[in-house]
């Protein structure tokens, strides 16, 4: 009867542990999403944290300002987005930043 609900426990304990990965899954692109403009734009700190991307600020000033310079070069647009630390930041095409910060 204990073995029984051990392994009942088990098996609840796996379904909670693969919903808790689900949400956070979510919420890290919830939060990516909102610090962004359109689907496809992203703040160089909302990229970084869709894809759990470590960003040191001398290291996400480098990249944006990479990510400018490239935009220009293609024509690519850029955007603009509210940050509560910095006001206002740039936004940029994930295929640019996809480029610039290279995981």
């Amino acid at each position: 009867m204990i073995v029984s609900q051990l392994e009942e426990q088990d098996i609840f304990n796996t379904e909670i542990r693969q919903d808790v990965d689900f949400i956070r899954d979510r919420v890290d692109e919830l939060k990516a999403k909102a610090m962004s403009v359109d689907d496809h734009y992203y703040t160089v700190a909302g990229y970084c944290g869709l894809y759990r991307i470590p960003c040191p600020l001398h290291k996400a000033k480098e990249w944006g300002k990479a990510a400018t310079f490239l935009s220009r070069k293609n024509g690519v647009e850029t955007g603009t987005a509210h940050d509560e630390r910095f006001g206002k930041v740039r936004t940029y095409h994930e295929d640019i930043l996809q480029e610039v910060v290279k995981s």
